[in-house]
């Protein structure tokens, strides 16, 4: 699931930390998925050397999120069950592809969960060469894709702030110290030192969501 950094609502990382703790992620492992997977804390390949197992998925823990986002301005102040901020509705559409099942499926779960926490969620389906060109363009608030790396693990094309514009990094992730990681990582040989800075990055992801 990419929030995109772009849109007003997810500029804040308060509120995609918020977004991760109130959808209910082991739900949609077991339900979904039968249980035959595993939450990770990044999209580096979990049986690589550089995913960082000593990060701790983040929870799922509604109190929390509600607490961050009310840290984020977010609040019910008309009473009419959805939250609010400066007089506009926490509302955003999620956009996933047609010919998907299983984003269907996780965009109907989604919904319920968000619900709960007063937060409107719609959803935009398009067919793949409408979905593609939404993504090209960034018109979208969220969306569901499949990250994948290399064999190297270089995440430059999906990470790196270069490619917010016309590369891969859809959601617009900006880090300087993410950037200055990859750029480095790219050029260092020993490979217990590009699995420690991989292993920063992993954390910054995480911590960024």
């Amino acid at each position: 699931i990419g929030w995109n950094a772009a849109r007003d609502m997810f500029t804040d990382r308060r509120v995609r930390l918020a977004m991760t703790h109130l959808i209910d992620r082991q739900a949609i492992l077991d339900k979904l998925l039968f249980g035959l997977g595993e939450i990770v804390n990044g999209t580096f390949f979990i049986q690589s050397k550089n995913y960082d197992r000593s990060i701790p998925p983040v929870p799922f823990d509604r109190a929390r999120g509600m607490a961050l986002l009310r840290e984020a301005g977010w609040r019910d102040t008309d009473n009419d069950g959805f939250l609010d901020r400066n007089g506009k509705k926490f509302s955003f559409t999620f956009t996933i592809s047609s010919a998907s099942k299983f984003t269907e499926r996780l965009s109907v779960i989604m919904k319920e969960d968000l619900a709960r926490a007063g937060i409107e969620m719609n959803i935009n389906r398009f067919e793949w060469a409408v979905f593609v060109k939404k993504l090209n363009e960034r018109d979208f608030d969220a969306v569901a894709l499949s990250w994948s790396l290399g064999y190297s693990g270089d995440p430059y094309q999906l990470w790196h702030s270069s490619q917010a514009r016309e590369g891969s990094n859809f959601c617009s992730f900006k880090s300087a110290e993410a950037d200055r990681i990859i750029e480095r990582a790219r050029v260092e040989f020993n490979e217990d030192r590009r699995v420690a800075l991989y292993h920063r990055f992993n954390r910054i992801v995480h911590e960024e969501q």
